[in-house]
């Protein structure tokens, strides 16, 4: 059986790290328990324990298994987690050659530009090394910070999908943004 190769992202500040449960559990676990508040955006509530905290982040299906999950370290220290999600190629005969991805920040984090620096580093390696031509993202339609993060990454809105979750007894809408390798590498978000 062939061995899954594990990826490494660095910009200026940051490395990200796919996810390792002896590494990254108890940072994202105190993380989501200290400031509950993330999951507010997220399809996810906050674990109860680090058992919980193992299922939500580091127990994907089966069908998930190609996904990539990174760990966002700034100075060694876990500041947030990017999934790139739905990583099949083929259905069918038509070949698919798009991903889902999702992120988010710990509080300490936020307004020092890392999502920005992020996104374009996980945009880029997207498009470069996996070789993929879209990326989509759907983010909870109140989540006004993600969505300027994501416009301002170049992402296009697309629409909103009405009552797409369903959390405790609150419908959530989803508003879905996507992003094509060619208006990312025309962007001026990274350097030739």
């Amino acid at each position: 059986m062939k061995s899954k190769k594990l990826y490494e992202l660095k910009t200026n500040r940051l490395i990200l790290k796919e996810g390792n449960v002896e590494r990254d559990l108890e940072d994202i676990h105190k993380i989501v328990t200290t400031y509950p508040e993330i999951s507010q955006f997220m399809t996810w509530d906050p674990p109860k324990n680090k058992e919980e905290t193992i299922k939500k982040f580091f127990k994907p299906s089966s069908r998930d298994l190609e996904d990539i999950y990174f760990s966002i370290f700034f100075q060694k220290k876990l500041i947030g987690r990017v999934s790139i999600r739905n990583i099949h190629l083929f259905q069918q005969d038509a070949h698919k050659m798009s991903v889902f991805l999702s992120f988010w920040l710990s509080p300490e984090a936020a307004g020092k530009g890392f999502g920005t620096e992020m996104l374009t580093r996980v945009c880029q390696f997207i498009f470069e090394d996996l070789k993929l031509n879209k990326i989509f993202a759907g983010v909870f339609s109140e989540n006004i910070p993600s969505k300027k993060l994501l416009k301002k990454c170049n992402f296009r809105e697309v629409g909103t999908l009405e009552k797409h979750y369903k959390k405790g007894n609150k419908w959530i809408d989803s508003t879905r943004f996507e992003l094509l390798r060619e208006n990312f590498l025309k962007s001026k978000l990274i350097k030739n």
